[in-house]
């Protein structure tokens, strides 16, 4: 079992609690699937990233450079105009998820799809 588990507002803190030990966390599928096959033991100690407003949407920069946060919804980068009319790769496959995946459209990051290789508790990406 996690002995601590923190879920601060700031990345500032996230990163402190990081440099304490703490393991992130941003919705903890391949965590809790790769604890319970016995692959891997849970953390000491947690850090939820999910308050953090700066992992969140995107940003366009004065160069034209758009940045999109890890914490990002497919849904925000379908919604979103720019994602449309100058990333339309990303649009596009952020609208060819998996029929499972489109049903927790609003919960489901870019950051956790661009690294999720395989199946849940693939032990290659824990």
């Amino acid at each position: 079992m996690t002995a601590g588990f923190v879920a601060p507002s700031t990345l500032t803190d996230v990163l402190q609690a990081m440099a304490a030990g703490a393991v992130p966390l941003a919705g903890g599928t391949d965590l809790v699937v790769g604890h319970r096959q016995g692959k891997r033991p849970l953390p000491d100690a947690l850090v939820n990233l999910d308050r953090v407003a700066e992992l969140r949407g995107l940003v366009v920069d004065g160069s034209g450079s758009v940045r999109i946060a890890a914490l990002t919804t497919h849904d925000a980068l379908l919604a979103d105009s720019v994602v449309r009319a100058r990333l339309s790769a990303i649009a596009d496959a952020s609208g060819r998820r998996k029929p499972w995946i489109a049903v927790f459209g609003a919960f489901f990051v870019i950051g956790a799809s661009l690294m999720w290789i395989g199946k849940p508790g693939d032990p290659s990406i824990i």
